[in-house]
């Protein structure tokens, strides 16, 4: 049997032959394989006679008949070497031709589906390594919304599992970016790519019973057919909640910046018209006999000016422009305090408030965001007690020394919480507040600031019963002291005499008011013009810059002083009613503002007492 394969070379099959006979086979070969060409056209056996390709010795005939399948020459039988060949040799084989030529081209057809099988199955391996090379997940959906095939990436998502039937959104707590809305079946982004819609990075929320919620973006589109009829779906899935938590921490800090800068602006409005009627009304008190009817009046007038003055200082407290790692010693009661007079509104609705603080050591931390934590902690508690009875409910505040620390705990008779609340309440944007009354950030950016300063927070609650947040901070390092209380100065005045640069005639008539008779009150309207007097005339004790009216033209000042006139720098001082950059880092003693008479001229006398002491600030 001669077979040629696809490169068109001819092998032989000699199954069957004697030893002489095999010997006969090349010049048989290529003979008959030249005549098998032609034979092969006419698809008619071919007898060829022997001894036109075998030496003298042989004699006789062969039959050779093509294996032809499908208009393709597979091979040819050679049948016998004899002297005749008869009409039924030649039949026989046709027949084993044929025979020969269906087994040989199943052959072939297994082969050549083998290949393809191979092809597909190495192609496929490509596209595998491909999809699951891609980091987001990614799923293929049939016609019927059930998957196909998913990357590695996608191997652990329960997204769309339960995809196609009428309740998989329950299933799944799958809802809206609204975080109130179920998603129905038909509203789900691979419903929508079957109808042929094309879904772009459309946001999505996982929440379950247990937990955390997980914000998810996707991306759906319909695969198509020749025919133009819908095959599937391929899902691109992204897990955004990382970003979605860093866009609300943005946002949240540029909400509390905001605040600041109100804050700021709000402080910086009052504080001059404040210190005026401070002023005014101790003068007048001053003038007034203890006695005459209108000292209670003026007193209680007095007392409410006091107030707004602690408000400005609160706000103030909010305005500044620190951050979380910002750890300096503070006197955590001044802290309580401001969280508890910003609280009022809230806790006088719900409860009474009841503070129980020690005399604790100073701790570390970052001032004003310890009362943004404390602050959010105490409304937490007011929102926790049901209205209606004030006598019965109570926020109690709580500091006391302990584990080279301070804890503070804040306690409320609310309505407590369940244990599975509790175990998710530092999550970011977990709430159990109603949509819209709640971010679920407060705590979460709590206890980040509280691990910022070294310190821990955690809760007990029992429902129906209240709830309890414990807050440990650092003791600051041995040897750090409280803020020195105000020396006792002598009665009897040393007179001054003072350089005041201040252009607001109101902040100027104050000053001068609450120093005079006793001290020399001299006014310059702006920097420039304090250098020009100070060219000529040298003579101040004091030089007062105010600089939220002059801003960084009194730091300016300042350094001009020192090159100009250098005995003259340690006399400069500042006055200031804020706490943003302007005010950060001045490099002179300041006071705050709004002041009374008696606050400004303490500082004056213990500013000229350090600079007869040689004190560098």
């Amino acid at each position: 049997l001669l077979v040629r394969d696809d490169s068109r070379t001819w092998s032989y099959r000699t199954i069957g032959l004697r030893e002489d006979q095999l010997r006969l086979l090349p010049s048989v070969g290529r003979t008959l394989a030249q005549r098998l060409r032609f034979t092969a056209e006419t698809r008619t056996p071919y007898t060829v006679t022997v001894a036109q390709v075998l030496d003298s010795e042989a004699s006789g005939s062969a039959l050779v008949t093509p294996i032809v399948h499908r208009g393709n020459m597979l091979g040819a039988v050679v049948l016998g070497i004899g002297d005749r060949l008869d009409d039924h040799r030649v039949a026989f084989a046709g027949v084993v031709a044929g025979q020969i030529a269906l087994v040989l081209a199943l052959a072939r057809s297994f082969r050549d589906l083998e290949r393809a099988s191979a092809d597909e199955r190495a192609r496929a391996q490509v596209l595998t390594s491909v999809l699951d090379a891609i980091g987001e997940p990614l799923l293929v959906l049939d016609a019927d919304g059930f998957p196909s095939h998913a990357n590695r990436a996608a191997q652990h998502l329960e997204i769309f599992r339960a995809h196609g039937t009428a309740d998989n959104s329950v299933q799944l707590g799958l809802y809206h970016a609204d975080l109130s809305t179920l998603y129905s079946h038909d509203d789900l982004p691979t419903t929508r790519a079957l109808r042929g819609e094309e879904v772009e990075d459309e946001e999505l929320v996982i929440r379950r019973p247990t937990g955390d919620p997980k914000w998810m973006s996707v991306t759906a589109r319909p695969i198509r057919g020749d025919d133009a009829k819908i095959d599937g779906v391929v899902a691109v899935i992204r897990d955004i909640t990382q970003e979605k938590r860093s866009q609300a921490q943005q946002i949240a800090s540029d909400r509390l910046a905001s605040i600041g800068v109100l804050a700021a602006g709000i402080a910086h409005e009052i504080n001059n018209p404040l210190t005026s009627v401070i002023a005014e009304l101790d003068m007048a008190i001053e003038d007034t006999e203890s006695t005459h009817r209108s000292m209670d009046r003026l007193q209680a007038a007095r007392d409410a000016a006091s107030r707004v003055q602690t408000i400005v200082r609160d706000l103030r407290t909010l305005s500044r422009n620190e951050t979380e790692d910002t750890a300096a010693p503070v006197e955590l009661g001044r802290v309580l305090d401001t969280a508890l007079r910003m609280a009022v509104p809230q806790t006088r609705q719900f409860a009474n408030v009841v503070r129980e603080v020690d005399d604790v050591p100073l701790v570390l931390g970052n001032e004003a965001r310890l009362v943004q934590v404390f602050l959010n902690l105490i409304v937490n508690a007011a929102q926790a007690i049901p209205p209606g009875d004030i006598p019965g409910n109570s926020i109690r505040v709580r500091a006391r020394e302990v584990n080279n620390g301070v804890t503070v705990e804040v306690t409320d008779t609310g309505s407590g919480m369940t244990p599975d609340v509790r175990l998710r309440l530092f999550t970011p944007f977990f709430t159990t507040k109603p949509v819209g009354k709640g971010t679920g950030l407060g705590l979460s950016i709590s206890h980040r600031i509280i691990n910022a300063a070294g310190g821990t927070i955690d809760c007990e609650s029992t429902p129906g019963k209240g709830t309890t947040f414990r807050v440990w901070l650092p003791r600051a390092p041995v040897g750090t002291r409280r803020e020195p209380a105000p020396r006792s100065m002598s009665s009897v005045e040393v007179r001054m005499r003072i350089l005041v640069i201040d252009e607001d005639p109101l902040a100027f008539q104050i000053i001068s008011r609450a120093l005079r008779p006793e001290h020399e009150v001299v006014q310059a309207k702006s920097p420039g013009a304090a250098l020009e007097r100070l060219a000529t005339d040298t003579a101040f004790d004091v030089v007062l810059c105010d600089v939220e009216t002059h801003g960084d033209s009194c730091r300016e000042f300042y350094e001009e002083i020192c090159r100009r006139l250098p005995e003259l720098g340690p006399r400069v001082a500042f006055l200031h009613g804020g706490s943003g950059p302007e005010v950060q880092d001045l490099p002179r003693p300041s006071l705050n503002k709004p002041f009374d008479g008696p606050t400004l001229r303490r500082f004056l006398r213990e500013h000229v007492a350090s600079i007869a002491r040689g004190d560098s600030s």
